[in-house]
């Protein structure tokens, strides 16, 4: 099996779209607020809770197509938002940013948990994806076979310096992005490692496709969750916490 099914589909013109979703949203529930030129994007749910209670902007909620939930960050002048609560995977995130490209945002940048693919990375270290493997399928309803997902290359840089200046190891490298989070193999560990693969995710490709199909910015910063290499799965999500949402400031900053 190919995916998509028919090869030839991106000489095609889809039947639906996030303009059209946005109209639709409009004709129910009147104009939407005015979106930021920058997002940050979280799948993890208490990550977003705790960035809208300690870094949002008072009365900052974003009343915004439903896929995600959006608020102002403090301290950006409206340029920065932070969107979460819409799930975890490719499918969630490309549709995510796909309305938020058609409703005006032009950088988004997404912070998450990735397993690392070496113990060589230190738990500490914040990693930017500045390109991803595509191993899941819904890239490649936007990108041909062959095309790669690449982070905005501006924004990639900016992520790297911002997180160096506030004092923490950085590695930049790229990611490899999967839909089956139960199904990395040993095997599949170790070839990636020795390729220069960093890290093991389910995001980054979806995004980076996206942006680069709607001609928007996009990049990944990740906190260290786990460690998934041939000699087994360490689970270290309980400790990565707190280092998830340290990014989110940060990326913040890069951003604004």
């Amino acid at each position: 099996m190919t995916v998509p099914q028919f090869p030839t589909k991106h000489d095609h013109d889809p039947i639906t779209g996030p303009d059209d979703d946005l109209t639709y949203y409009r004709d129910l529930n009147g104009e939407f607020d005015p979106l930021p030129e920058s997002v940050v994007l979280t799948c993890s749910a208490s990550t977003f809770e705790r960035a809208v209670s300690e870094l949002g902007a008072e009365d900052g909620a974003i009343d915004a197509p439903g896929l995600a939930s959006l608020h102002e960050l403090a301290g950006t002048d409206g340029n920065v938002a932070v969107a979460g609560e819409f799930g975890i995977g490719a499918p969630a995130t490309a549709m995510v940013v796909d309305v938020l490209a058609a409703a005006g945002v032009e950088t988004v940048c997404i912070v998450g948990y990735a397993g690392a693919l070496t113990t060589e990375l230190d738990t500490e270290t914040a990693v930017v994806a500045d390109g991803a493997l595509r191993d899941e399928g819904t890239s490649y309803h936007y990108l041909p076979d062959g095309v790669s997902a690449e982070a905005s290359p501006a924004v990639a840089r900016t992520l790297e310096t911002e997180l160096r200046a506030s004092d923490r190891p950085v590695a930049v490298g790229p990611t490899w992005s999967t839909d089956a989070a139960f199904r990395e193999t040993a095997f599949e560990a170790r070839r990636l490692a020795e390729r220069g693969y960093l890290t093991v995710e389910m995001e980054a490709a979806a995004l980076f496709a996206v942006a680069e199909v709607r001609g928007i910015d996009a990049g990944a910063a990740f906190a260290i969750s786990d460690y998934v290499t041939p000699e087994g799965w360490e689970r270290l999500f309980h400790e990565a916490r707190d280092r998830l949402y340290d990014l989110i400031p940060v990326v913040r900053d890069a951003l604004r």
